[in-house]
């Protein structure tokens, strides 16, 4: 498929498949479903890193290293998606850099 992107691929429902990521990385101007991508566990923030401008699914890619977070606060992390991964008051309390009002309001307004 990659020796011919210029064939009709339906690069949406190909992201669902077990695709390697590097192909992913060598060719983001294709059509690629960036919210499936999100869900493969295949994911770490060096890969991450490079195409952070794409339109990611950040709650599931908050799924990642609470660590990640820490690292990178100038990445738009679904605080709602760290939430559901059991973040202590004392992760609260330790990180204050990091917007945890943003779970509140988005339980307030679904």
């Amino acid at each position: 498929m990659l020796d011919h992107p210029e064939l009709p691929w339906n690069w949406l429902a190909i992201s669902a498949n077990n695709i390697d990521y590097q192909n992913v990385l060598d060719n983001p101007e294709l059509l690629w479903n960036w919210v499936w991508l999100s869900h493969k566990t295949n994911i770490n923030i060096q890969k991450l890193l490079i195409h952070t401008n794409m339109p990611w699914s950040w709650y599931m890619l908050s799924n990642i290293s609470f660590q990640n977070v820490i690292d990178h606060p100038e990445l738009p992390w679904n605080l709602e998606g760290l939430s559901n991964k059991g973040i202590s008051i004392q992760n609260v309390i330790d990180h204050p850099e990091l917007q945890w009002d943003s779970i509140q309001n988005a339980l307030d307004h679904p």
